[in-house]
């Protein structure tokens, strides 16, 4: 279920976390909220791409499913550098990778973000790879 070559695709994009109604990049949102920040999204699972309404309505059941379990979580986007794409996702901290595997996994998503200190990476779900580069400020 995780195609590595897109690995590259998803490692290109700039995530940005919603802080006090202000878009915060990657790094800036870990140095307010300490590391690690899982981001995820339950938009076009897989090789899939359903349309806007149907990721929306994914990505309700997504937030109802993070919120059963009692976690927190903030708005955030991950996007093409370009703005030619964008997803809608949540941050969650003080969580587990197993956790958000598993959360990505119900909802088909081939990879999930995650943002520490000096890097972002780019996980498969299941497992099989991880990419990782450095933060790039103000993205």
């Amino acid at each position: 279920m995780a195609p590595e070559p897109l690995s590259s695709t998803y490692l290109a994009s700039d995530v940005l976390v919603e802080l006090d109604g202000e878009w915060a990049d990657a790094p800036s949102a870990v140095d307010a909220l300490g590391e690690p920040i899982w981001v995820l999204t339950a938009h076009n699972p897989g090789d899939t791409r359903p349309g806007a309404a149907a990721n929306d309505e994914a990505n309700a059941e997504l937030r109802a499913a993070i919120e059963s379990r009692g976690v927190d979580w903030l708005p955030a986007v991950g996007r093409a550098p370009d703005g030619s794409h964008s997803e809608a996702s949540f941050a969650l901290v003080g969580v587990d990778s197993a956790l958000v595997a598993g959360l990505a996994a119900r909802f088909d998503q081939v990879a999930f973000f995650v943002l520490e200190r000096s890097s972002l990476s780019v996980v498969a779900t299941d497992g099989t790879w991880r990419r990782v580069r450095p933060h790039r400020r103000g993205a």
